[in-house]
């Protein structure tokens, strides 16, 4: 029961890191892993508060947000895995699509810990929540 209930933090926190490992490249030879990203909104937060209005930059946050909340309370419901994947899979699969269309190998083996975090987490929640619930009756 102990190891189910480290198992549950160590994937959402798992999956929150790899995330932030994600790196992108744009034009004029710019480039930033996204912990960078999201230092740098954050340290202008108070001075350009429009810059997280963009749904790419907000469902990430929310995605994140979710994983803290899931590493401090592992016994959620099904649903906030999805949502955080989901929310931050979005970006990803932008990231892939950008990675594969200028074939950099640097964006695309950057996501894929994210990836894989995401498919056993997915493999893995539902015996969980089977186990969980046959420890109760």
């Amino acid at each position: 029961m102990k190891s189910e209930f480290l198992k549950a933090r160590i994937y959402p926190l798992a999956l929150l890191l790899s995330s932030l490992i994600a790196y992108l490249e744009w034009g004029g030879g710019q480039s930033a892993f996204l912990f960078e990203m999201e230092g740098q909104l954050f340290s202008d937060l108070f001075h350009q508060p429009e810059h997280f209005a963009h749904p790419l930059i907000l469902l990430p946050l929310f995605g994140q947000i979710v994983l803290i909340y899931l590493i401090t309370k592992p016994q959620a419901k099904r649903i906030g895995p999805l949502v955080a994947i989901i929310s931050i899979g979005i970006l990803l699969v932008f990231v892939l699509l950008g990675a594969l269309l200028s074939w950099n190998p640097l964006m695309l083996i950057s996501i894929l810990p994210f990836l894989l975090i995401s498919l056993l987490w997915m493999l893995y929640y539902p015996s969980l929540k089977s186990q969980s619930t046959q420890s109760e009756d």
